[in-house]
């Protein structure tokens, strides 16, 4: 199996720098792409070493479309979709391409936060929504190809919800969706001078999602402590 991992970005270079050198650890896939829309994403994609491509950012759907396009184009088997402000365990594709033998998106349940501005961490669960987190999807790039004519986000796909807009059209087009409880995907937001969509407030009071606070210095999220800070130290 092909799997071409697609990450777009806008701004935000030291937290993106970093997410893309943690996406360069995930075993399994392929081809890793970068889609930005200024010489500065073009520049912090650089200092990584990522294949770039340019897209503007606006409309967001055409940007996150054109990601799609150049792995459908790599003929990828399946398509890991990223965000920029993220980490992921190196394992996370072996977790969920299993289960695309018989689902057309597969998503992570447990959603790590870590805010580096108070350094609280929270761990977040699916409650409400059936169809996972929003970043380190796996999607099977035959259905997109097959069922929607490799079309799966238009111009007007909404900002606020992107991720409910994928899933939708997935299961309009009859396509089955599976949520890995195995799958942890853990994002960093109070980074420093960077401006960032949505605070860790606006997250961890959204109805969608049952969040219970955590202990910042255990687990996965000590990792990522560790080595966020001594990313930042020597960028």
């Amino acid at each position: 199996m092909k799997i071409v991992a697609v990450m777009p970005i806008y701004g935000r270079p030291t937290v993106t720098g970093y997410s893309i050198h943690t996406a360069q650890r995930i075993k399994g896939i392929d081809d890793l792409i970068v889609v930005g829309s200024t010489p500065e994403d073009e520049a912090t994609s650089g200092r990584e070493g990522a294949e770039y491509y340019h897209a503007d950012n606006d409309p967001l759907g055409s940007k996150w479309q054109i990601c799609f396009e150049i792995a459908l184009a790599k003929d990828a088997d399946a398509v890991l979709f990223l965000g920029s402000d993220d980490w992921w365990r190196s394992d996370i594709v072996m977790q969920l391409s299993p289960q695309l033998k018989n689902n057309a998106l597969v998503a992570p349940y447990e959603w790590g936060l870590l805010d580096l501005e108070t350094d609280k961490a929270y761990m977040q669960s699916y409650s409400e929504r059936h169809d996972g987190a929003g970043t380190g999807r796996l999607y099977d790039a035959h259905f997109i190809r097959e069922k929607l004519g490799g079309v799966l986000y238009e111009p007007d796909a909404p900002r606020a919800g992107m991720d409910g807009y994928a899933t939708r059209r997935i299961e309009a087009a009859g396509g089955s969706i599976y949520v890995s409880p195995r799958a942890v995907v853990i994002s960093l937001k109070g980074v420093s001078g960077e401006q960032q969509i949505y605070r860790t407030d606006d997250l961890i009071h959204a109805k969608s999602i049952i969040t219970e606070e955590c202990d910042p210095k255990r687990g996965y999220f000590d990792t990522v402590r560790r080595e966020w800070k001594e990313w930042a130290s020597n960028y």
